[in-house]
């Protein structure tokens, strides 16, 4: 992934089981992915900043409205070395977990995951905070930096990506 591009653009569906923009993702956010949050932060000890990153980030998720969240969030995603990082999970598929393509599938998941993390950050750099928690921009440069593999069989990937290419 060294040097690679990826866009991302989500789509909202119009059903009723999606939150309403007031509501944020807090009423339909799986109790496993809480889960894997928590199960991410434990794995996570004795690495503070990372570990206050991937809280700051579930916190986001939780209300997606709450600018204040999201600039620390920022705040806490900047690296001195003019770099942001960000982290994704991703867990297997059913029929494939406990083997090594399974592994495989939550690394890419977690990755992507990640990907999307970033691309909120350079957008909220460019755009602002305001606003629904859509991606539309481009990740130039990221580089996977860590790879976590979690107790559960989930995946914890540690993404970082140079500002300069990202905020243009």
């Amino acid at each position: 992934l060294s040097g690679s591009s990826c866009k991302f653009v989500e789509v909202k569906a119009n059903n009723s089981d999606q939150p309403s923009q007031k509501e944020g993702v807090a009423s339909v956010l799986p109790t496993r992915m809480k889960a894997l949050y928590e199960e991410g932060e434990q794995s996570l000890q004795g690495r503070e900043k990372e570990m206050n990153l991937l809280r700051a980030q579930k916190e986001v998720l939780l209300s997606p409205n709450d600018i204040s969240l999201k600039k620390k969030l920022a705040a806490l995603a900047a690296l001195g070395k003019g770099k942001m990082i960000a982290f994704g999970i991703g867990i297997p598929p059913e029929s494939a977990k406990n083997t090594p393509q399974g592994k495989l599938l939550a690394k890419r998941a977690a990755t992507a995951d990640a990907m999307r993390w970033l691309a909120y950050h350079f957008q909220w750099q460019k755009e602002g905070f305001e606003g629904p928690m859509e991606v539309t921009k481009e990740v130039v440069g990221a580089e996977v930096t860590a790879v976590i593999p979690m107790k559960s069989g989930a995946c914890l990937v540690r993404l970082e990506a140079p500002i300069s290419a990202n905020t243009q």
